[in-house]
Order: C-alpha cells, then structure tokens, then sequence
C-alpha cells in the first residue's frame, strides 16, 4: 500500500527528468549544489523478474520527489545562474517567504514570541537558528513528505500551526475551552490543509495523527 502511494503521489527521479526535460545528470547537480531538495523517499531493494525463462533478482533504487518540484526545477534551470549563486538564491528566497508566513500568521500572539527582535521583526539568535534548521530539513527532503507542497509558506504554516495547537491545548488544559475550540479547529483545520496525507506505514506517527486526527477526536468532536 505505501508503494502504491508513492507511486499515485510522487514522481520519481525519471519522471521528474522526462517532465522537466532536464538531463539526470544536471537534476543531480542541482540536488548536491543545495539548489533543489532531496528525494522525499528512496525505495531500494531487490525484485524478482520471473519468465518462461526463469526467474530473475534485480536490484530496485527508486528516489521519489513532490510533483510540485516540476515547476521548481523549471524555474531553477531558466534562471541561467551558475549553482552557487542559485543556492544562495534560493536560500535567500526561502528565508524571506518563511519569514513572511510567520509574520502573516502572527505567532508571536501564540508563544513564538523569542523569535522577534528587539525592534519588533522576526530575527535573532532563535529565529536565524530556525530558518538554517528548517533549510537544511527542507534540502534533505523531509518537507517533501510531509507537507503538500514543500514550499515555504506550507513548511512555515505547518510548524507555526503546531505550535499554535499546542499553545491552545495547555490553555484549555488549565482555563476551560471557552471561545478557544473554536481557534483550535481552525488552527487544526489550516495545518490539515498544507499537511501530506503521509505513506499508509507513517500515518500512526505522523504529525498528521498526532496534531489533527487525535486532536480532532479528543477536543473537536463535539463542534461537528
């Protein structure tokens, strides 16, 4: 079943090579320069090939990747900039939009104040050690999974809307409900929509059960 979903949801190296037109070769340079993120999932093992001549084992490497990452790579080949720049492009790029989703989202109102400075931005020493750590995981493909796009407004959004969950789930814990069901489905329901639906193996440890469906269950069931 998680093949199948991988298959349904994903691209593989090739299809992301044949769709783009971009050579494997150059996809690869982009991927190790820092310009594209990693495969999302790696499938490797042996497979049997079986025919009236016999059966066969086969090695099998599938690297699986966002079919957001189509129009990702499109945009990184036409640019025309050599690697090193692009990647910090890139990165420059990422920062700027997370940045700009946090603000949006207004997280210092829901305990994510320690990431404004001083003069009332997002910036300092913990939010400068969140963007490298949220860049890093995006480049080793890690957003690929579990958001539906790996953009940086859906990373941002995710782990701003987690921690809202949280936020709101110890006030009703020590306070009472009050109007604060009604923020925390809404907060509940945004993360459900930049959310991946996760490979059927992860679901059961995926931010998706813990911070959605128990969520959902334990606090929401009674707004339905």
């Amino acid at each position: 079943m998680s093949l199948q979903y991988l298959q349904s949801t994903f691209l593989t190296f090739d299809q992301l090579s044949e769709l783009t037109g971009v050579e494997p070769a150059r996809l690869r340079g982009l991927i190790k320069a820092g310009c594209l993120p990693g495969p999302a999932y790696r499938v490797v093992g042996e497979c049997v090939i079986s025919s009236i001549f016999g059966d066969h084992a086969d090695a099998v490497e599938l690297q699986f990747f966002p079919r957001s990452y189509v129009a990702k790579v499109n945009g990184l080949v036409q640019s025309g900039l050599p690697d090193d720049e692009l990647a910090r492009r890139e990165k420059q790029d990422f920062f700027a939009r997370y940045v700009e989703t946090l603000v949006a989202l207004r997280v210092h109102t829901f305990g994510l104040d320690a990431l404004y400075g001083q003069d009332g931005h997002v910036g300092g020493t913990e939010a400068e050690a969140l963007l490298e750590k949220e860049w890093l995981a995006y480049l080793d493909g890690a957003y690929g999974l579990c958001t539906g796009t790996a953009s940086a407004e859906d990373i941002a959004t995710k782990e701003a809307m987690i921690a809202k969950i949280k936020f709101l789930i110890a006030a009703i814990e020590t306070g009472g409900a009050g109007t604060l069901l009604a923020e925390l489905e809404q907060a509940v329901d945004l993360l459900d929509q930049v959310s991946a639906p996760f490979a059927p193996h992860e679901v059961a440890r995926s931010s998706r059960e813990t911070y959605i469906n128990q969520v959902r269950a334990r606090y929401l069931a009674q707004l339905a």
